[in-house]
């Protein structure tokens, strides 16, 4: 399945659009404290799909996502020569997501199967990504990394 994901201009908190292939609005996230750094995903009739929180005093920036309480994944960055991010799945198992970052071009695989392919417009006011699912019982994980990953470009681009 084919999502895209719009960032909102001129909110005060992180505030994410999610587009079906038609282009209608299906889910939202939105950062919900600013006190513990928590966004949430949910429908359009208040259904959430999943939770993700920073943790802050880590090693290795790092998010825990959530569904209803229950832990999906922990999507974490690795640092060597070039950064990419894993992704450890609750019920065991393990995506890598590699790429280019800042060009906001990169892929989900799971061993040599790729999972998702994520791609975004560049010269834009707002972040805009394409993401294309492969695997549908990734979408929730898939749709949370993508926006966590956001959210640490963003808090390395506000430090620098």
């Amino acid at each position: 399945m084919r999502y895209q994901i719009r960032q909102r201009l001129l909110t005060f908190t992180a505030h994410y659009d999610i587009a079906n292939e038609a282009g209608e609005p299906i889910l939202e996230a939105v950062r919900e404290s600013w006190f513990r750094p928590q966004i949430v995903i949910r429908s359009k009739n208040g259904v959430e799909l999943a939770c993700l929180r920073q943790k802050l005093l880590t090693w290795r920036p790092r998010f825990d996502i959530t569904r209803e309480g229950l832990p999906l994944a922990t999507v974490v960055r690795r640092m060597t020569l070039k950064p990419y991010f894993t992704v450890d799945l609750a019920e065991g198992g393990r995506l890598e997501v590699a790429g280019s970052f800042w060009e906001h071009n990169y892929q989900f695989t799971e061993g040599s199967r790729v999972i998702a392919e994520v791609s975004s417009k560049m010269w834009s006011l707002r972040d805009v990504y394409g993401v294309e699912v492969l695997e549908a019982e990734y979408d929730a994980i898939v749709l949370a990394t993508v926006i966590a990953i956001a959210a640490l470009n963003a808090q390395s681009k506000q430090s620098s």
